[in-house]
């Protein structure tokens, strides 16, 4: 079993096992996910255009650099052929790359055992 923290505030747990792997979050939230029923991971930007665009011109307009909206890192991949998406914003970069490369690892495992 390995646990890795994400992100500190609010709490954002990940703990791995050998066919399955949680994430842990405040108020005992917990989601739980099978190795062998994840399509792909990595490390994403929210995407909307229209929000950057309108905050950007607002921002400028306003005076300030026109960088309002902030995009947030989430964590993506698919699950049983769905999107799954858990935000990771402010979370440790490094940690968050280093369990993506552990659930790929995982993943090929899990695909060698079947």
């Amino acid at each position: 079993m390995e646990k890795f923290i994400l992100r500190e505030h609010p709490k954002l747990n990940i703990t791995m096992l050998n066919d399955r792997f949680s994430f842990n979050r405040p108020e005992n939230q917990t989601s739980e996910y099978i190795y062998k029923e994840v399509d792909s991971s990595k490390i994403g930007k929210r995407a909307n255009r229209l929000v950057r665009v309108v905050s950007f011109t607002v921002g400028f307009s306003i005076g300030s650099s026109g960088d309002v909206y902030k995009e947030k890192d989430l964590l993506q991949f698919n699950y049983k052929s769905q999107p799954v998406s858990i935000c990771v914003k402010e979370g440790d970069r490094e940690t968050i790359e280093k369990v993506i490369k552990r659930i790929k690892e995982k993943l090929r495992q899990s695909l060698n055992l079947s």
